[in-house]
């Protein structure tokens, strides 16, 4: 992904036990200071081998938050800066995002606001991330008034998508992502709508060879995109296809009651 801040690249793989080869990520984090920012959901999968490969070699903080679109707020956010502020982290740590939307989402949001912005590295496992909110630097919370109205723009330092974390995300929630996957189509490409057509039922059923091609090229498209248009001020407004009416529905009828992927 080539940005006006700086370049950095997308890794996908289909094998979880990479999570703790922090070969993949460890040179991407700056200084000795990490904290991991992951949700109660994802944390007993996930967490204990990403937390023991890198306490080989870094200092290592954990921060679990609630799972849930309605938690994605100043309540969380503040979690994060107080498992910092209590840590006494400086300006050189690294936040890594381990979960969905939500968790990169507020994770990116407190790197870019800790000390004026601080490095940060996207490990989705949802494939709404994988192909959408781990990529691009969109960053943020929610308000009670509107989805997403406070954050900011602050890129990763790489996006490490693991395929296999997929096949411990529940059925609604892959079909959720699949809706962003087919916004891509439509927007962009009839021949990848097509694809999608005739490889739909390998995907819901975890075809993690067909889902990984997928991410890919989801992810050269708004790689693509956000090259042109990084803040949003042109051609990356289409990306939102669907999002305006999508937004509404989840302010509307509660945070967390719709999947964005419904909406």
């Amino acid at each position: 992904v080539k940005t006006q801040s700086h370049d950095y690249p997308i890794v996908i793989t289909k094998d979880a036990r990479k999570l703790s080869m922090s070969e993949q990520i460890v040179p991407f984090i700056s200084g000795q200071q990490v904290l991991i920012v992951t949700n109660d959901t994802v944390a007993p999968l996930y967490l204990q081998p990403l937390q023991s490969a890198l306490e080989k070699s870094f200092t290592v903080k954990v921060c679990i938050l609630p799972d849930g679109e309605q938690y994605k707020n100043q309540t969380s956010i503040n979690q994060i800066y107080d498992a910092l502020m209590i840590e006494h982290f400086n300006r050189d740590v690294t936040l890594i995002a381990l979960g969905g939307g939500v968790v990169g989402d507020m994770t990116g949001f407190a790197a870019a606001s800790f000390m004026r912005g601080v490095n940060f590295i996207q490990i989705p496992t949802t494939l709404l991330s994988q192909v959408d909110s781990s990529v691009g630097g969109k960053t943020g919370i929610n308000h009670p008034q509107g989805k997403n109205m406070i954050g900011a723009f602050w890129q990763p330092q790489m996006v490490l998508a693991d395929m296999s974390t997929l096949q411990t995300l529940p059925p609604r929630e892959l079909s959720a992502g699949l809706a962003e996957v087919i916004k891509y189509a439509l927007i962009m490409d009839a021949d990848f709508l097509t694809w999608l057509e005739d490889n739909m039922a390998a995907m819901i059923a975890l075809d993690l060879e067909i889902l990984g091609q997928a991410v890919q090229r989801c992810c050269e498209y708004k790689a693509d995109i956000v090259a042109q248009d990084e803040r949003e001020s042109g051609v990356r407004a289409l990306l939102n296809f669907g999002h305006t009416f999508g937004h509404v529905i989840e302010t509307h009828e509660g945070y967390g009651n719709w999947l964005h992927g419904e909406a």
